[in-house]
């Protein structure tokens, strides 16, 4: 009676043990999935064969900051813009930490902590640095065409819609390097008008846009004086010039010093005609 009351405990417990290493082995294949799910959709932000993490984290950085340039656009921060914007994070962003091999999703937390400190700065800030980032990190067309279209979605979350506006999404479309046609049928999906029907209007607002920032781009202040532009100018030229660039310039570093030289010298133009300098 003894012995076979010895067995059926061992029994119970050879039972028990087999069923908590069977649970264990499950819950392991489960969290592999997982981990696997979740580097694939980390992996679907960022080019193939890119994993420098410094360079992703200052893009990572610089979203929250787009953010909140084109939630600012119009003056008025609302609340659906921020959750349009926080939603997003979430959705895309928790998942960057699996670059680096952990699985902390606090990173949606930290951009929407950014965006709250961005959109209660009294900065200006440059839009063209933040695309710029993006690019360097090598985000991929998709990831950067749904960041437009997230950033579509909060400019057309309010009724009153400025074409000052527009013109900023459609230069963040093109520092982005998004195609025309794409950018067109994100226009036509929300209804924009052919600028060409309110011409006057747009043309003054395109005007003072681009007028501002080209005193930004220059690293300059509205009261510089015609000299200051002039040498802000040859200064910046030099240095993004792409002949310029040292023979070890890794291709993203010569795509940001172009994109860079070409927005120097549309500021400058924009300069030159606004202030007359020969």
């Amino acid at each position: 009676m003894a012995e076979f009351v010895i067995f059926f405990i061992l029994y119970v417990a050879l039972f028990l043990l087999f069923g908590v290493l069977f649970y264990i082995s499950q819950k392991n294949e489960r969290n592999k999935m997982q981990n696997d799910e979740q580097r694939r959709k980390a992996e679907s932000l960022i080019a193939d064969d890119f994993y420098d993490s410094k360079v992703i984290m200052l893009a990572i950085d610089s979203i929250p900051l787009l953010f909140s340039i084109v939630i600012k656009g119009n003056g008025v921060v609302t609340d659906e813009k921020r959750k349009i914007a926080n939603d997003y994070f979430e959705e895309k962003y928790r998942y960057v930490e699996a670059l680096q091999y952990s699985m902390n999703s606090s990173k949606s937390k930290y951009m929407q902590g950014l965006l709250f400190s961005n959109l209660k700065s009294n900065q200006t800030k440059d839009y063209r640095k933040c695309c710029l980032d993006i690019l360097r990190a090598r985000f991929t067309y998709k990831a950067r065409y749904e960041l437009l279209t997230m950033l579509f979605k909060i400019v057309f979350s309010d009724a009153n819609v400025s074409s000052q506006e527009i013109l900023l999404l459609r230069n963040v479309a093109r520092f982005l390097l998004l195609d025309k046609h794409d950018i067109s049928l994100l226009e036509q999906k929300h209804g924009v008008s052919d600028p060409q029907q309110n011409q006057s209007k747009y043309g003054r607002n395109l005007f003072i846009h681009t007028l501002s920032q080209s005193y930004i781009t220059l690293e300059l202040t509205p009261s510089a004086s015609k000299d200051e532009i002039k040498r802000a100018y040859r200064r910046l030229a030099m240095r993004y010039h792409p002949d310029k660039q040292m023979n070890g310039a890794t291709e993203s570093d010569r795509l940001l010093a172009a994109s860079k030289f070409r927005s120097v010298n549309e500021a400058y133009n924009n300069l030159r005609k606004e202030r007359n300098i020969l």
